[in-house]
């Protein structure tokens, strides 16, 4: 794992050197993915998505940036800090809107999912505390899950 995240981070720093915005974005997500999952560098995480996500924003690609914000969300739930995932949050819905306004139903269905998620963090860590989630918070979860599961099946037809 370690010389994979090496070869990643090398590709990361090539990009950044040429200025291959797409491929900057790509390997951020990548590296922020290895991170997240294979190591203990959480906060490392969560700079490379982020980063991640300001690149596929600049782009125009909604479904890159979501799946940035899952990763920055996910990083952000290990550090129990609820207020970067709510920044998550409005960050998925506003790439939400973008897929809905271009007619990406890939990168719809990709938010959609990521806001599934997202909120169901918010709601395992309220539990994890001890605490009974805010208001309907488990049932707009179901939903959002529910909504996700008709947009990638809608794209099946």
């Amino acid at each position: 794992i370690g010389e994979a995240l090496g070869i990643i981070s090398k590709a990361l720093r090539l990009c950044e050197a040429i200025h291959f915005a797409a491929g900057e974005a790509e390997a951020s997500l990548a590296v922020a993915s290895m991170q997240l999952h294979y190591s203990s560098n959480i906060e490392e995480a969560w700079r490379c998505a982020e980063k991640a996500r300001r690149l596929f924003e600049k782009l125009g690609e909604p479904s890159g940036e979501a799946k940035a914000c899952k990763l920055s969300g996910l990083a952000s739930s290990r550090i129990h800090d609820p207020q970067r995932i709510s920044r998550a949050v409005d960050a998925v819905s506003a790439a939400l809107k973008r897929s809905l306004a271009v007619g990406d139903r890939r990168g719809e269905a990709e938010c959609l999912q990521v806001l599934a998620d997202l909120h169901y963090s918010l709601v395992v860590d309220e539990m994890d505390m001890g605490c009974r989630p805010p208001g309907n918070k488990l049932e707009e979860s179901l939903n959002i899950f529910m909504l996700a599961a008709a947009a990638w099946d809608g794209l099946r037809e």
